[in-house]
C-alpha cells in the first residue's frame, strides 16, 4: 500500500519536474526505502526475537554447566550482532550509490536500445559515443558491485572465524570438564548440542 502510495504521487508530478535528475533519485530512493522498512520488521519479528530466546535458552544451559562458556557465547553473539549491522550499512551504502547510476543507466540503455533513437545514433554516428558512455557507467556498476560483494564476503569470514573460535572452546571446556569426572554422559551431549 505504502509503495502503491509513493507511485501515485511520482504519477502526480509535472513532467518537466520528472526530467530534473533530483527528483527521480528522490522518487527511487523512497522506493528503495520503503522495502528496507519491511525488510526491519521481519528482522525485530523474526531474527532478533529469535536471537533473545535461544540465548536465554542456551544461557541457562551454559550457566548450569559452565560461566565461561556463557560468556563465549553472549560474546560471539555480540560480535555477529555488530558484524551483521555492519553487513547491513554497506549494503545500503552501495545501493545508495547504485541508485545515484540508475538514471545515467536508465537513460544509455535507453538510447542504446530503444528503436525510436537507432535512426539518430546512426545519422551522427553517435554509436560509439553512447556504447563508450554505456560501458562506463557499466563498469562503475560492475565496479560498486564488486566492492559490496567483497565487503560482505570479509564481514562473514569473520564472522564464520569467530563462530569457530566460540565453538572450538566451548567443545575444548566440555571435553576437559568430561575428562575431569566433573560432567555425566548426558550433560556432556546436552553441552555439546
Amino acid at each position: 500500500r505504502i509503495l502503491l502510495n509513493v507511485k501515485v504521487k511520482a504519477m502526480m508530478v509535472d513532467y518537466q519536474d520528472t526530467l530534473l535528475a533530483g527528483n527521480m533519485q528522490k522518487e527511487s530512493r523512497a522506493v528503495e526505502s520503503i522495502n528496507e522498512f519491511l525488510e526491519a520488521d521481519y528482522l525485530v519479528l523474526h531474527e532478533i526475537l529469535g536471537a533473545l530466546f535461544s540465548m536465554i535458552m542456551l544461557g541457562t544451559v551454559f550457566y548450569r554447566l559452565d560461566v565461561l562458556a556463557v560468556y563465549m557465547v553472549f560474546a560471539a553473539a555480540a560480535v555477529h550482532y555488530l558484524l551483521t549491522k555492519r553487513k547491513y550499512k554497506n549494503e545500503v551504502y552501495y545501493t545508495q550509490l547504485k541508485s545515484q547510476n540508475r538514471p545515467k543507466t536508465a537513460y544509455v540503455e535507453e538510447l542504446l536500445f530503444h528503436t525510436k533513437y537507432g535512426k539518430d545514433v546512426r545519422l551522427y554516428d553517435a554509436s560509439d559515443l553512447i556504447i563508450g558512455k554505456y560501458a562506463k557507467v557499466f563498469s562503475q556498476n560492475f565496479e560498486m558491485d564488486q566492492k559490496s560483494r567483497w565487503n560482505s564476503f570479509v564481514l562473514q569470514l569473520f564472522d564464520y572465524l569467530i563462530n569457530g573460535i566460540q565453538l572450538l572452546v566451548v567443545y575444548l571446556l566440555a571435553i576437559l570438564k568430561y575428562r575431569a569426572g566433573q560432567l555425566t554422559i548426558g550433560a556432556f551431549t546436552i553441552y555439546i548440542n
